[in-house]
């Protein structure tokens, strides 16, 4: 479970010698951009309609 968290998934991209179950780099790096979009528009939903 944990190898799929955002954090792990993006330092595939540094790693020299990664294990077997570990996502590809670019899948990694695409599963950390997707999770910070989706954080990124809960913020914004939530902050408009606080300030609004």
């Amino acid at each position: 479970m944990g190898t799929y968290w955002p954090s792990m998934a993006g330092r595939q991209l540094m790693l020299v010698h990664r294990g077997p179950n570990l996502p590809a780099p670019w899948a990694g790096f695409a599963l950390l951009l997707l999770s910070v979009a989706v954080v990124l528009a809960a913020a914004f939903v939530v902050f408009s309609r606080r300030d609004a």
